[in-house]
């Protein structure tokens, strides 16, 4: 079983990573164009995107996927694929239906919205109307990605990951292929009009998303048509399970939240520093935590169907190693190469050296909760296949209070300012996954100390030989060619390439099988491509 999942998560892996390079290219084209500190179009565009993406976050890919993938494999595993697929288009029927109330609420009641999310957006002449108009313009975009969240939930139900895991690509495919040459046309200089256009680019990428995912679901054998059956006990059972975690979700949304409105308070640019970072960080999270979640929750589902609990708790320890030797080290290498990584990516046109300073800054802080973060991925979607959302529920309004305090107290008490911001997020990420691992012992018996805490600490001692060699690399070649795009260039480029090399022998010498499960993996595909 661990090979596949190796291998189905190398796959996941390899697309997310596309997906995410496409959208650093998107980030980075857009820094170049509208700049971060000074302008309040890139502020505007990320707070208005970002609100639209929680409530994304709260009806597709948070409460919704976690109770409707569970419950669909599970039904598939235990009635067959027919009432797997009637779930499959109530639970759409049924999105539709709210999705699209909500949407009209949101453009109706959006300088509302806005006030609440960017209060500091209300003191910079301007900026809380385009805020407001841009908000108007994406809302559509919920209902796309919510449609396209429940198709791919089906398909990796089904052992389909590549649809899914490439449909992500579409937003930054359309974002650069018709967002940017639809600005131009709108504004040459690139300021509030042409941001416009940028935003009708982001709508095309989440049609895009849910019409790709369309013919393989088809292939399947699903054919949807409008349907819903309130007294479905399948249907009832996915709203049963999502109302605790609703409240999962909106604890992690009202985390987000707070720090939007302390970081718009802090004048122009934080915001979109905050951004850009967690982009780089959520490279990693999405290539590896969400890709190895993503394979291996259908399958703890069908296990929990079958009440297999043994071969529950050991796909479960197998895919959190699996998080553990991919992002420890991810981590490490983010926290060492930040600022030339940082200049590289985003340092072009009007995002200027204090942009990248800052940006570089706040990676680091986000950094230090990565493993944390993507091993959430895989804890909590695994508690609701066991049909435990109260805890997960209780864990995160836990975090909402924490976060509170540390965003205070970081970022204003003791003048951290926006890297306060992403400590207190790395903090809390680090504080939940502990509690979820809790948790997860009272269901499946002891396992952490066996399963995770022993292999982590060979996966952390790597990871620190690993980084002594990093930093060296980088050092020796900036006291070479000093400070420079050559030098940040050279240095990011020489010390990956020496980081993998040495991550590779310790992990061979500190017999970490993940890593080998990795290579073997990696091996059984190259004769196939020859």
């Amino acid at each position: 079983m661990s090979r596949p999942l190796a291998r189905h998560a190398g796959v996941v892996s390899a697309l997310t990573a596309a997906s995410r390079v496409l959208g650093l290219v998107r980030e980075t084209v857009f820094f170049a164009l509208f700049g971060a500190s000074g302008s309040i179009v890139s502020d505007a565009f990320y707070a208005a995107n970002r609100i639209p993406n929680l409530f994304r976050d709260l009806f597709a890919e948070g409460a919704l996927t976690a109770a409707f993938v569970p419950t669909f494999a599970q039904v598939a595993e235990k009635h067959g694929e027919e009432r797997a697929w009637r779930l499959g288009r109530s639970v759409a029927t049924a999105l539709v239906l709210a999705v699209a109330a909500l949407s009209v609420l949101g453009i109706v009641f959006a300088p509302g919205v806005v006030s609440i999310v960017a209060p500091g957006f209300g003191d910079i002449d301007g900026k809380a109307e385009l805020t407001v108009h841009l908000t108007r313009i994406l809302w559509p975009f919920l209902l796309f990605a919510s449609l396209a969240a429940v198709w791919a939930g089906m398909l990796n139900s089904r052992g389909r990951f590549t649809a899914p895991a490439a449909a992500p690509m579409m937003l930054s495919v359309a974002t650069l292929g018709v967002g940017v040459p639809l600005a131009y046309v709108l504004d040459p200089t690139f300021g509030a009009r042409a941001i416009v256009g940028l935003a009708i680019g982001v709508l095309c990428g989440g049609l895009l998303q849910w019409g790709v995912q369309l013919r393989p679901l088809r292939r399947e054998g699903f054919r949807y048509r409008p349907a819903l059956d309130l007294c479905d006990p399948d249907l009832r059972r996915v709203l049963a399970l999502m109302a605790p975690a609703v409240v999962g979700v909106s604890a992690t949304l009202i985390n987000v939240v707070v720090n939007t409105r302390f970081a718009t308070g802090m004048g122009d640019g934080p915001l979109t520093w905050l951004v850009g970072a967690f982009r780089l960080v959520q490279l990693p999270i999405g290539v590896f935590g969400v890709a190895v979640a993503t394979v291996a929750i259908p399958s703890l589902s069908r296990d929990t169907a079958r009440e297999d609990i043994v071969a529950f708790r050991a796909l479960l320890g197998r895919s959190i190693r699996l998080v553990l030797v991919l992002c420890i080290p991810s981590a490490c290498g983010l926290m060492v190469l930040a600022r030339p990584l940082v200049s590289l990516i985003y340092g072009h046109g009007r995002f200027d050296a204090t942009d990248v300073e800052q940006a570089a800054a706040a990676v680091r802080f986000y950094a230090l909760g990565l493993a944390g973060y993507a091993a959430i991925k895989v804890l909590a979607p695994a508690l609701y296949a066991l049909g435990d959302t109260r805890r997960p529920a209780l864990v995160s309004l836990f975090s909402i209070g924490v976060n509170v305090c540390l965003s205070w107290t970081l970022a204003i008490k003791v003048g951290l300012g926006h890297r306060g911001l992403a400590l207190s997020v790395s903090v809390v990420a680090v504080t939940n996954v502990t509690l979820l691992a809790w948790v997860m012992r009272r269901h499946v018996g002891p396992y952490l100390r066996a399963e995770v805490l022993a292999p982590g600490a060979r996966i952390a001692l790597a990871s620190a030989g690993m980084t002594a060699v990093c930093l060296g690399a980088r050092h020796a070649v900036e006291a070479l060619l000093g400070v420079s795009f050559l030098a940040d260039a050279v240095a990011l480029a020489t010390a990956v390439g020496a980081s993998l090399v040495a991550f590779a022998l310790l992990t061979r010498a500190l017999r970490i099988a993940e890593a080998d499960e990795l290579l073997a993996a990696i091996a059984s595909r190259l004769p196939r491509r020859r």
